[in-house]
């Protein structure tokens, strides 16, 4: 009787390419390292994108002063324009006038006329105030600053932050108060009256009040 032996090599696995796999393993690696390379740059272009610049914080970056020469002084027997639906009353001269336009309030000398490159002014100093906000206030701050080189200083009006700024045209102080934003500004007119408007312009200033 012939006895048969088994054949080892029948029906066994054949044995995996060696080469091939390990090619294809460096080319999968390859690929998840592009992937995560990728990844972190699209995190870092968004992060980089949505973090808020000096233009849209609420903040302004300015420099800090005290309020010595806010400090109201030489005021006795000066008249008071209150305007109870916006909150607020400001002393002004007794030999001085006011008048209402729209969103905003004059203040000039009685029977005085100034004048800019000749065209008449009907103001001295004006107080303007329009719907606003901080992110608004910091908005047109660094518009403002920006278009006429202006320098900025940080202030309190009656314990309230406000900004002034100073540039070739004009002083303006900004504030937010009751969802509007306030601007009391004295224009530089060229003039020997120029330096006596802006001291009596620190003195209305210094007089500005927050009706509670």
């Amino acid at each position: 009787m012939d006895i048969q032996q088994p054949q080892s090599n029948i029906n066994q696995p054949a044995e995996p390419n060696q080469p091939l796999k390990k090619k294809w393993l460096k080319f999968g690696l390859s690929i998840a390292v592009v992937i995560i390379c990728l990844v972190a740059t699209g995190v870092a272009v968004y992060w980089i994108m949505t973090e808020p610049t000096e233009e849209n914080v609420t903040s302004v970056n300015v420099a800090k002063t005290d309020n010595t020469g806010l400090v109201p002084s030489g005021v006795e027997g000066w008249q008071t324009y209150r305007n109870e639906e916006l909150g607020f009353e400001v002393k002004y001269p007794k030999n001085w006038e006011f008048s209402e336009g729209t969103n905003r309030v004059y203040f000039k000398e009685i029977n005085k006329s100034y004048f800019i490159e000749g065209d008449e002014m009907d103001y001295a100093i004006a107080l303007s105030f329009w719907p606003g906000d901080k992110d608004k206030l910091a908005a047109d701050l660094e518009h403002r600053k920006n278009l006429y080189d202006g320098t900025i200083i940080n202030i309190n009006i009656d314990s309230e932050e406000a900004f002034q700024i100073t540039d070739y045209l004009e002083t303006g102080t900004l504030f937010i108060h009751r969802g509007r934003e306030f601007d009391l500004s004295v224009p530089y007119f060229g003039t020997s009256d120029d330096d006596s408007l802006r001291e009596i312009y620190s003195k209305i200033l210094s007089t500005f009040k927050f009706i509670k």
